[in-house]
């Protein structure tokens, strides 16, 4: 599906096409790979905007962990900085779309993203926790 959408948007050379094509077809491998959260919107009184909440322990060197929604659109990427944040982890916040609802479901895809070409799913000790919060 992610595929034929991608090949459907392409304008350009047949080249650019066949890139576009075989990047999304890339992404498609490396989603199917990814961890799956189902999370709960909270309920919130005033608050209409939601952030993720993530919680990450030691990551490989130059690892980075990628967040997608169900539909393979890129939420967001903790990406730590220096050799200390790799090796203790810490907490990270990612905006999230403001078409949420309290209450309702959300599942977001985890992606360890090892260098641009290989992903896997997350290990116990690099997620350790992941919510959806109320932001101010």
């Amino acid at each position: 599906m992610i595929l034929l959408a991608a090949l459907s948007l392409c304008a350009g050379s047949a080249v650019a096409c066949r890139t576009q094509a075989a990047k999304t077809a890339q992404k498609a491998v490396i989603l199917r790979s990814a961890k799956k959260l189902l999370l709960t919107v909270p309920m919130a009184k005033a608050s209409k905007r939601f952030a993720l909440m993530i919680q990450v322990g030691a990551l490989p060197m130059k690892a980075s962990l990628e967040v997608y929604d169900e539909k393979g659109s890129l939420l967001g990427t903790v990406s730590p900085f220096g050799a200390e944040e790799h090796r203790s982890g810490g907490q990270y916040t990612l905006p999230l779309p403001g078409n949420l609802y309290p209450g309702t479901k959300m599942t977001v895809l985890c992606v360890l993203r090892l260098d641009a070409e290989h992903g896997r799913a997350p290990k116990a000790t690099e997620l350790l926790h992941a919510e959806i919060v109320a932001q101010d």
